[in-house]
């Protein structure tokens, strides 16, 4: 049984498409089947072709997990960035090979990523993206938690042909067995042909640390994190990792984005 498709990704998937990119097209334009509601064409490619136009950049973020991995810099992390663009897939996490040496796992032009027809499509990248539920979290990851989520199957991520390897083109694992294994004790790594990989906020949840990595002049980040308390946790991560990754020294201050400082319910500041 092909473990990607033997997932709740395919579904969680489909109702994306068609909430989403389904709901921008005209009733006209669309050809539905009549007891799913389902268009294939509601879904667009992720990869640029020959002549499209100029268009926004897509840099969809997830998180490659490397529960399972010997490299103790990964302790608390668990994980690594992963990247779904219309260029390239894959991350510059520097993979630790049999005699020790990093070696950075790699990208993979878009089109032929997963060796699809065209590649991942831009519903697909986003449901991997948004993979909140999975047996292998990042730093969320439990052992215990891990188990149960295989046992009952609740598997919203999705194993991509790890790019740091050439093998045969296939697009999901011959043996599932194994992989289910790594499921099911969160034990995924980057030595595998394929990786496991989930939502980008089981690595950094304000996806903005891969346009640092990138050196953009000027970075718009809209935090809608369940922050009730205001506490800003995942911009406390992303300056942790910036510092420690890039030696980069994040000043932000926040506190006029708590409600109550100006005196009322309110907040003083709508941004920072």
């Amino acid at each position: 049984v092909d473990i990607n498709e033997f997932s709740l990704n395919a579904f969680y998937r489909n109702r994306l498409v068609r909430c989403y990119l389904g709901a921008t097209r005209e009733n006209t334009e669309r050809n539905p089947q009549n007891f799913t509601g389902f268009d294939d064409d509601d879904d667009v490619p992720l990869a640029f072709k020959a002549g499209d136009a100029t268009r926004p950049l897509h840099i969809v973020n997830c998180a490659l997990n490397l529960g399972g991995s010997t490299d103790l810099a990964l302790h608390t992390r668990h994980s690594a960035s992963f990247t779904l663009s219309p260029l390239y897939c894959g991350s510059a996490y520097e993979s630790l090979d049999q005699q020790g040496v990093a070696k950075e796992l790699g990208f993979v032009p878009t089109s032929v990523f997963g060796h699809r027809d065209g590649g991942p499509t831009l519903g697909q990248a986003i449901s991997v993206s948004g993979a909140a539920a999975s047996p292998n979290m990042g730093y969320h990851t439990s052992s215990v938690i891990a188990f149960m989520l295989t046992l009952f199957n609740v598997r919203l991520g999705w194993w991509f042909p790890n790019p740091g390897k050439v093998e045969d083109g296939a697009m999901s694992p011959h043996f599932s067995l194994t992989y289910l294994g790594d499921e099911l004790f969160g034990g995924a790594s980057d030595r595998s042909k394929f990786v496991m990989v989930s939502d980008g906020g089981h690595f950094e949840n304000l996806a903005a640390y891969e346009l640092i990595r990138r050196q953009c002049r000027v970075i718009v980040i809209s935090d809608g994190e369940c922050d009730e308390k205001y506490t800003f946790g995942g911009l406390g991560t992303l300056i942790r990792m910036c510092e420690v990754d890039f030696q980069c020294h994040i000043t932000i201050h926040v506190d006029d984005l708590r409600p109550g400082t100006g005196g009322g319910e309110w907040s003083k500041r709508r941004f920072a």
